[in-house]
């Protein structure tokens, strides 16, 4: 059963892959085509959008980036995190 912390997540890696998919895809441009010297087309361009510079791209290691730091602090203990900064908050309460 999904939990609300879950669902967060879920959003989160959801907008997280729609920029990456936005910014390479505004990264995106055509490469020309050779021509041989005959005229005739060389074929296929040696430059362009491949999926392994999609995947190497500098988005896309952001991308993982922020997945991990999402993951690591996901295991972070908060409810007793803020139950020790009440705590401290109450402490050293002005009075």
């Amino acid at each position: 059963m999904l939990r609300s912390g879950h669902i967060v997540i879920l959003c989160a890696l959801t907008l997280l892959v729609f920029g990456v998919v936005m910014v390479n895809s505004a990264e995106m441009a055509v490469a020309p085509i050779g021509i041989n010297p005959d005229g005739s087309s060389a074929g296929v361009a040696e430059r362009g959008v491949t999926f392994r510079s999609i995947i190497t791209s500098t988005a896309a290691i952001h991308l993982l980036l922020a997945m991990g730091a999402m993951t690591l602090f996901s295991f972070l203990p908060v409810g007793s995190m803020a139950a020790l900064a009440e705590r401290a908050a109450r402490t050293f309460k002005p009075h």
